[in-house]
């Protein structure tokens, strides 16, 4: 793996303390957040600072499939999900009530659906209107969850213990269940490949691993000598991006 770029650390341009790293889906962005900031849409190729995204709040950017809006986390007063245009910064209500109050969310490879997460608690939307249909999985006290690109696979991993668990969302079933990372370093990070075929992780020792999903093997692994914050994978899967607690984010 090789270093592009670094964005945050040392060089004072939005803090140290990276949070978050997801790319769009077209892989032009990376949105991140440092500290207590809102979030802010990088160029994925230069990792200059495109714009901040100041109204929305929390660890969690879920770009619509267009790439040209987010669905912004806090919930309109009637329950329905509003979305942030990027170009205009202009706020709309969509027609989808959420029923839940989700954390994070994913859309299909297809745009069909709209998958958001609490916990075990899993909302499953057509877009854009509905209907939602609910499942619930046995994820404990999960503090990192992730849907795969093609709405098959859900993922959970819990903090402390680093266990994470995957199922196959229509039936129910586990597929695996693993400890990512040793205590007592918290796993921070989880997400999919753009295939399913691999799931990363991160922890505070500083590790980002690549594991096989449906069996809970470790396939390899990168080393850092900082916190990992958030680890993503570009929509090719040739990149990963890594929000560092220290030095920013990177992309390898």
């Amino acid at each position: 793996a090789r270093e592009l770029w670094r964005l945050g650390g040392d060089d004072g341009t939005l803090g140290k303390a990276a949070r978050l790293v997801k790319f769009s889906p077209d892989a032009r962005y990376v949105a991140t957040q440092f500290g207590t900031n809102s979030p802010a849409l990088i160029d994925a190729a230069s990792g200059k600072i495109v714009k901040e995204l100041s109204q929305q709040r929390g660890m969690a950017v879920i770009f619509t499939p267009d790439a040209r809006s987010v669905v912004l986390r806090k919930r309109s007063p009637t329950g329905n999900i509003p979305l942030l245009d990027l170009a205009s910064g202009t706020t709309t209500e969509t027609a989808l009530n959420a029923e839940i109050a989700y954390v994070d969310g994913w859309f299909t490879r297809d745009g069909k659906s709209l998958l958001l997460a609490n916990g075990g608690e899993l909302a499953i939307a057509g877009w854009p209107s509905g209907p939602v249909r609910s499942k619930a999985f046995p994820a404990g006290q999960a503090y990192r969850h992730v849907v795969s690109s093609d709405g098959r696979l859900f993922a959970a991993g819990t903090g402390a213990d680093s266990q994470v668990t995957v199922w196959d969302i229509e039936s129910g079933k586990q597929l695996s269940s693993f400890r990512a990372h040793p205590g007592p370093h918290w796993l921070t990070s989880l997400d999919f490949s753009s295939s399913g075929g691999m799931l990363v992780t991160g922890s505070h020792e500083g590790k980002v691993k690549l594991w096989n999903p449906q069996t809970g093997d470790q396939l390899s692994e990168l080393q850092h000598s900082d916190w990992i914050e958030d680890a993503a994978f570009s929509p090719d899967d040739r990149f990963l991006a890594v929000a560092l607690h220290v030095t920013g984010t990177w992309i390898w």
